[in-house]
């Protein structure tokens, strides 16, 4: 009984040490390099306008700070615009593919260490049922050409379509126009939309390699494709619809 006893104590004592230790390499673990959390997983149901990513990080040890924050995606069905990829909280606009896509954050102290977390984004088909009321969706681009090869595109009721049927629209508009030397945009009155409706007008347009004016300007602006990628936006615009939100991004953008 005595040596049972005795054989009991040296495993419990064993456990407890090959405890400590795994503990200790943890501990040890979050002393080399940031701690850093891409956040939970999500799902989400087509249609989908944008999926916030939010992350956290932070240094264990008080003499460093972290310095630099980057969200890239690191696979998906297609490929996703992000805003503020830059920040712990970013944006990726327009997933119109249902699947999984994953996210990677990436962050680096003032010590030059560097760590990483990833997420995933599963993003499942509409139900039939949506789908029939999305195929009903009402024409809110209209497109023609004017004098001198100039491309003149429409917005009106934009507050009764998805991004991904606005999406849809002018794509088909601009394939419509591919020869314009520019694109000059009306807006109905009380067209609607709001900033994510300007992001994505504004990024399509950029893809076309021409200039774009307003209706109600003089002035045209011409925009590097991608450049929604090269472009920190501030958390917040001050405009109400897409109209003024369109005007508002030039401005940023070129001033």
């Amino acid at each position: 009984m005595f040596k049972l006893n005795q054989l009991f104590v040296i495993l419990s004592v064993l456990a407890l040490i090959v405890g400590c230790k795994a503990d200790d390499l943890k501990d040890a673990d979050k002393l080399t390099k940031p701690t850093v959390n891409a956040g939970a997983d999500q799902m989400l149901i087509l249609p989908v306008n944008s999926i916030t990513l939010s992350g956290t990080a932070k240094s264990e040890l008080s003499i460093y700070e972290i310095k630099t924050k980057s969200w890239r995606q690191v696979s998906g069905p297609q490929s996703l615009t992000l805003i503020n990829a830059d920040s712990l909280k970013a944006t990726a606009f327009y997933p119109t593919i249902a699947g999984t896509y994953i996210f990677e954050l990436s962050v680096k102290d003032s010590g030059g260490r560097s760590n990483s977390d990833q997420m995933q984004v599963i993003i499942q088909a509409a139900a039939q049922s949506m789908q029939r009321a999305y195929m009903q969706q009402v024409d809110v681009v209209a497109w023609q050409y004017a004098d001198r090869n100039q491309g003149m595109l429409s917005f009106s009721d934009l507050d009764s379509v998805s991004l991904t049927e606005l999406d849809t629209q002018l794509e088909h508009a601009l394939t419509s126009l591919n020869s314009a030397a520019e694109f000059e945009l009306h807006f109905a009155a009380n067209a609607g939309g709001n900033i994510q409706t300007a992001l994505l007008l504004l990024n399509a347009l950029s893809a076309q390699g021409v200039p774009i004016c307003l209706s109600e300007s003089s002035s045209c602006h011409s925009l590097e494709q991608g450049f929604l990628l090269q472009t920190e936006l501030p958390e917040s615009i001050n405009c109400s619809d897409a109209q003024s939100c369109v005007t508002a991004l030039l401005q940023y953008i070129e001033g």
